[in-house]
């Protein structure tokens, strides 16, 4: 299920709960009071925001152990680091000189040695491309879309 149609949902559930709420207080003559009410609708709120929050597509990143021809996003340099699954992850890789996108479309925040003045770059790479480095850079982050 995607994210929005997951949202849409929990909005149609609250607007029946509301539906309910108001024809229970019309058919038994109960009246709430407007502190009442606002409290109601602050909690509906904070509980789809917080959903919102939960189930963001960012946090859906996983750092996986590499196959051949799985299709992961792959970070080289003495070993193989492989990704997988749309997010983003602050990650740090250093020494690296090979970037395979996979199956993804990938964008990678990076940085160039000596980074003193701490200056970071991106990158976009679509799937099944790959990028070479030399000399050799740093990652920082790693979002697959």
């Amino acid at each position: 299920m995607q994210y929005w149609e997951s949202r849409q949902r929990i909005v149609r559930v609250l607007a029946d709960i509301f539906s309910a709420i108001a024809h229970a207080s019309n058919g038994l003559r109960l009246e709430f009071s407007m502190r009442k009410r606002s409290a109601t609708l602050a909690a509906a709120v904070f509980a789809l925001g917080f959903t919102g929050l939960t189930a963001t597509p960012a946090l859906a990143i996983d750092n996986v152990v590499c196959r051949d021809g799985a299709g992961f996003t792959e970070i080289h340099n003495e070993k193989r680091h492989c990704f997988a699954n749309a997010g983003s992850a602050d990650v740090y890789i250093a020494d690296v000189y090979k970037i395979n996108a996979g199956n993804n479309n990938i964008t990678i925040i990076y940085g160039e040695y000596p980074n003193q003045n701490h200056n970071f770059k991106s990158i976009q790479i679509n799937k099944w491309g790959e990028e070479t480095f030399n000399p050799r850079i740093f990652v920082q982050d790693v979002i697959i879309k």
